[in-house]
């Protein structure tokens, strides 16, 4: 059985999200406190750090950004993404406020742990719904949460996958992840549409890296019915799914749902250490974190995932 890998005491964690920068691995989680009643937690949750060198022992930094009464996101934060921009960490976050103003916002840090928030408002507002290029026509969507940023530039934009609805789809399938770019990482502008669902209401917390010669996009689907006109949330699956192209044509493959080798039941992980035919993932519990350290290897458009501690240099596919 895999161990746990980071946290606190008295501090549930899930939906984390790493960079490595100087040889240092940093782990952005969302945290709650452990006695809070379920139904409550999503307007008590702030992003937590914790610091490792190897990837098995972890020091924790405590809370690098959390919801506050002066801020526009003073109802609870959400999953996000980290990457390095001019030598300075740039997160992209989910932010809630009581005040309307949901959506994803950016903070910024020198250090990669003391971080401040970039303007009043988040950088890519909930409320309004984007029409994203898709085939022949367009996309309207609306952004939920999970934004991943591809950490290396692709003709000098950054992309972002983000976690939305297809609003004139029934609810049980209006699941897609919409990507959009940007330069500067504060102005965006809709680009494709990676993934739209049939059989899921939504795709959450996407993360795409190069592997074996695929594109590889791993998230989390959720099933949801229709009950008194509301989506009633009833399955959960783990996902990764293969294309040729970074942005779009994403297709399930043979082995796509994935299955941790111990047997422990998991939803949402991220794969940290990427090599050309390997990808090391690091699969959470909730309640709790890094469960422990799997390999996920392709072979013939398959997937597998094995128990591992062998690390191996991250490298990003630069197109």
């Amino acid at each position: 059985m895999a161990k746990q890998l980071y946290g606190a005491e008295g501090v549930n964690i899930n939906d984390s999200w790493y960079i490595r920068q100087d040889n240092r691995y940093y782990a952005y989680y969302l945290q709650y406190p452990s006695d809070a009643p379920e139904d409550g937690r999503w307007n008590q949750q702030s992003i937590g750090l914790s610091v490792s060198d190897n990837l098995l022992d972890w020091e924790y930094k405590g809370t690098v950004l959390a919801p506050s009464v002066e801020c526009w996101c003073n109802k609870g934060l959400a999953t996000g993404s980290t990457v390095e921009k001019d030598g300075m960490a740039h997160m992209l976050y989910t932010g809630n406020g009581w005040n309307g103003k949901d959506g994803l916002g950016l903070a910024v840090s020198r250090d990669f742990i003391h971080f401040e928030r970039v303007g009043d408002g988040p950088v890519i507002r909930r409320d309004d719904p984007f029409l994203f290029p898709y085939r022949d026509g367009f996309l309207k969507c609306r952004i939920l949460a999970d934004p991943y940023i591809y950490p290396v530039p692709v003709d000098g934009y950054y992309y972002v996958f983000i976690n939305c609805y297809a609003i004139d789809r029934p609810i049980g399938s209006r699941g897609c992840i919409a990507v959009m770019r940007s330069e500067d990482l504060i102005s965006y502008q809709p680009y494709d549409v990676a993934l739209l669902s049939d059989s899921f209401d939504r795709l959450e917390t996407p993360q795409v890296w190069y592997q074996a010669g695929k594109w590889v996009m791993y998230f989390g689907a959720v099933k949801a019915r229709e009950e008194n006109g509301a989506a009633k949330d009833y399955a959960y699956q783990n996902l990764i799914y293969l294309s040729d192209e970074m942005t779009g044509g994403y297709v399930e493959t043979e082995g796509s749902v994935l299955y941790l080798p111990d047997g422990v039941d998991f939803y949402i992980g991220k794969a940290v250490e990427i090599s050309e035919n390997d990808a090391v993932f690091i699969a959470n519990v909730y309640p709790g974190g890094g469960r422990g350290l799997y390999h996920i290897q392709l072979q013939d458009g398959g997937v597998t995932i094995t128990e591992q501690t062998e690390l191996k240099e991250t490298y990003y596919h630069e197109q």
